[in-house]
């Protein structure tokens, strides 16, 4: 699956990670997918509840991803606590997501911020991705996903930053 993004850059400065890039669509189908959460969540076939707390600001969700892992048929269960705000230049969406893997856990945050700067193409979007806790000792693996949500494995945190695979 495309992610429909042009110009993709990604950088690496101390725990944050950016990846930004330039969308194909109009404006207003990205801008009414962010501020409908009902219809940015039914794209994604793990979604297991919604509870919206700020009608078109505020919400949370469950994911449950399904996977293999040394032969072991296995689930993630992660949370997602998302905020949506109106800015001058667009519209960014904050997601605080905790992963449950087994009884291992690692939170992220990650910001991710659609604009339309006047320049040629699309709308702008910026995903900046930030390791807030990592597992340590046993606990150090983390679940891998593309760009477009699906598994891609499992990356070893050892004394450094998760390497994140955009799958763009």
């Amino acid at each position: 699956m495309s992610s429909g993004l042009s110009n993709v850059t990604q950088t690496t400065v101390g725990n944050t990670i950016t990846t930004s890039g330039i969308f194909a669509y109009p404006p207003k189908s990205i801008i009414s997918m962010l501020h409908d959460p009902n219809h940015y969540f039914t794209l994604s076939p793990y979604m297991k509840s919604l509870k919206v707390i700020t009608p078109l600001q505020e919400y949370e969700c469950i994911e449950e991803i399904p996977f293999e892992f040394l032969g072991f048929k296995m689930t993630t269960k992660t949370t997602l606590h998302v905020k949506c705000q109106q800015r001058d230049d667009g519209i960014s969406s904050e997601v605080y997501a905790t992963s449950l893997f087994g009884l291992l856990s690692t939170t992220t945050r990650s910001t991710f911020v659609v604009s339309n700067p006047g320049g040629q193409g699309g709308p702008r979007v910026d995903d900046i991705f930030e390791l807030v806790k990592a597992p340590w000792g046993l606990g150090n693996y983390v679940l891998k996903t593309a760009a477009d949500g699906h598994l891609k494995g499992l990356e070893v945190l050892e004394d450094k930053l998760l390497q994140v695979s955009a799958g763009f």
